[in-house]
């Protein structure tokens, strides 16, 4: 259901399963079967992926995640409640065994059991393990000279669960988080503006710290801005919305109009380029937009770049790290068909080049509706080459390599 990519000591929804990325890379996934899971290459020199931990196993459908470190993450499910989980010894060491694995910063337990017909996962400590509790004791036995196999999943490689934030009033939709993991942005399912609010919550405190209220129903995507300046909302009210950081809070800078406006139809999703300059939106009318920052509550709300495309509709968006020339930006498209279009946009006097890179038909990507689209963050050595994660509805994740040479 979704997607997050990440590099170093950084670590997202697919109608199946999200991503994120250490520094030997690994993906967490968010599912409809109410778990959520992490795969990686088991070693350096292995293209074969692998699961290596399921953190959390539910009692709802789970809709969303996005990693707050990489040690800990924030989901959402069917129900009005935000969860907070962190990594343990086992994972720490599964890293240990299959590349480098940072210093995580804080303090871990050794483990996470969950109760029979419970939904939290409880922290096993070291003296639980010399007690050799039932049900724990064989912590012990797990090791990692393989791949773990289903059992082991199910019962050994939990996270455990840190906190609970309660505040929305319907089923969490979606979420977002500042790329430092200081503040957490979070919406639920709404046919109003009182609970389309957007909720900010601080992660050293889990204490709310502001409402964002711009749009009508629910916010189908979240995003921030890589600098963290920014955070912009789309929504089911065809409205888009941009928030600027002033003194540790969000402003409303820039709404869309429902008159006059680019988008006719629901607003699915949204994206920011690498250097925070432009963000992009796509609706399910089969347009694309690109907006400056710049943009103010002051001025006429013009697109700096449009594309429309006929008979679609466009359900993901995601902007690659890189830039092929000066002002030349590369935009995966994903679209309800289940196809997913490689673009390279180029931006430059007001004026705006659209050209295919490249385009990969259902046969190649999905059958169903792709649901979210993410590059991964590139490191130094790899400029020639991109990786671009996809999921769909049709309950798959798949990572594609592009050679940008």
């Amino acid at each position: 259901m979704s997607l997050i990519f990440r590099l170093d000591s950084q670590l997202s929804r697919c109608p199946k399963h999200r991503f994120v990325a250490h520094v030997q890379l690994f993906l967490v996934t968010a599912s409809v079967d109410q778990t959520t899971r992490i795969h990686a290459p088991w070693s350096d020199e292995s293209d074969v992926w692998h699961e290596i931990a399921r953190p959390q196993i539910h009692g709802y459908d789970i809709s969303c995640l996005t990693m707050l470190s990489s040690y800990k993450f924030a989901s959402g499910a069917e129900e009005k409640v935000v969860r907070i989980f962190k990594s343990t010894l086992t994972f720490k060491t599964c890293l240990d065994k299959i590349s480098y694995a940072d210093d995580f910063g804080e303090e871990l337990v050794e483990g996470a059991s969950l109760p029979a017909l419970g939904l939290m996962n409880k922290a096993i400590f070291g003296q639980d393990l010399k007690g050799n509790k039932p049900h724990i004791g064989s912590l012990n036995d797990l090791t990692y000279d393989r791949p773990p196999v289903e059992e082991e999943l199910i019962q050994h490689t939990l996270w455990s669960e840190e906190q609970k934030l309660y505040g929305h009033g319907y089923e969490i939709f979606t979420m977002a988080a500042k790329h430092d993991g200081t503040l957490l942005a979070t919406v639920c399912k709404s046919t109003n503006s009182k609970y389309a609010a957007i909720l900010i919550w601080d992660t050293k405190t889990w204490m709310q710290v502001q409402q964002l209220i711009s749009h009508q129903l629910t916010v189908t995507q979240l995003a921030f801005s890589p600098d963290d300046k920014y955070l912009v909302s789309v929504s089911r009210d065809r409205q888009w919305s941009l928030f600027g950081l002033n003194e540790r809070r969000y402003n409303l800078l820039a709404t869309s109009l429902k008159k006059d406006n680019l988008h006719n139809r629901i607003i699915w999703c949204c994206a920011w380029t690498h250097d925070s300059k432009y963000f992009a939106t796509g609706s399910r009318d089969g347009k694309i937009g690109i907006w400056s920052e710049n943009v103010s509550l002051s001025q006429l709300l013009l697109p700096t770049a449009i594309l429309e495309i006929k008979d679609s509709s466009v359900t993901a968006l995601s902007f690659a790290p890189i830039m092929l020339s000066a002002n030349a930006y590369i935009l995966a498209v994903g679209f309800d068909s289940g196809e997913i279009e490689i673009f390279n946009v180029v931006l430059q006097n007001n004026q705006a080049v659209w050209e295919s890179l490249a385009k990969y038909d259902s046969s190649f990507a999905h059958h169903l509706t792709v649901k979210r689209l993410q590059f991964r963050p590139q490191s130094k050595s790899e400029k020639k080459m991109l990786y671009l994660a996809s999921c769909g509805s049709d309950h798959t994740v798949k990572i594609y390599n592009i050679d940008v040479s």
